[in-house]
């Protein structure tokens, strides 16, 4: 719970944490993280590789998932805080892979948030369509007659609610919900 009140009030570029430390999957995190601090790029740390676990941060938009390791773990993650940080890169330690090699082939279960269930007002679907036909947050804010912090609160809010990180995701994310099929009937 610290670590979320201080990504709140700090609003970092980058959080590294480690879930496995915290005793919960690191789904339940993120997405606290998400919430506290939407512009964050969030690199995961952790010498307890769990599949579901991993599957589940990446699909929340984390952008960097690194293992700890012996030898060359701190040059490994500053390496990665950089790429993270100034690229947008998105890095996934090459020992995950082999890690994955070694769990049997079984169906595994991730919690991801139901998008079609999650209650957009009619202004945020508004908002949402106009984002997703590539409007940026000015011209949103101009065609509604509202101001731009207004529409970036909107956009961050959704983005909140449909738990992802990028106008890409949220493109991707509203595409499978079919939440802007109705893209005409809207206004």
């Amino acid at each position: 719970m610290q670590m979320i009140k201080a990504a709140n009030r700090l609003q970092p570029d980058v959080i590294v944490f480690d879930p496995a430390r915290r005793g919960q999957l690191a789904l339940d995190f993120v997405a606290e993280l998400h919430a506290a601090a939407p512009e964050s790029r969030l690199v995961v740390f952790t010498a307890v590789f769990e599949p579901r676990s991993f599957i589940g941060a990446m699909l929340q938009g984390v952008n960097a998932y690194l293992l700890k390791r012996p030898s060359d773990s701190i040059s490994f993650l500053v390496w990665a805080i950089e790429g993270v940080g100034r690229e947008g890169a998105i890095i996934i330690d090459p020992a995950v892979g082999e890690r994955l090699q070694a769990y049997p082939r079984t169906r595994m279960t991730v919690h991801v948030p139901d998008p079609a269930g999650t209650s957009l007002t009619r202004r945020e679907t508004e908002i949402l369509v106009l984002a997703l036909s590539g409007q940026t947050d000015d011209e949103i804010a101009r065609q509604l007659q509202i101001g731009r912090v207004t529409a970036e609160t909107h956009i961050r809010n959704i983005m909140i609610k449909l738990a992802v990180r990028t106008r890409t995701q949220l493109g991707v994310v509203a595409d499978r919900a079919g939440l802007a099929d109705d893209w005409t009937s809207i206004g």
